[in-house]
């Protein structure tokens, strides 16, 4: 019961974003002069962005 546990608290870490936050993501990254502020203004990996 303990490793799954562990293995339940492992892959709850990764944060999993939705269509509408993607869709104001990418929204936002058009709108500004610069991918990297969008990113900073989502508290989101500039790299995640370009992949979007």
């Amino acid at each position: 019961m303990l490793q799954t546990e562990l293995s339940c608290q492992t892959t709850s870490k990764r944060r999993r974003y939705d269509a509408a936050f993607r869709a104001e993501a990418l929204r936002l990254a058009g709108e500004s002069r610069s991918t990297q502020a969008a990113a900073r203004a989502l508290n989101s990996d500039p790299k995640r962005l370009y992949k979007w």
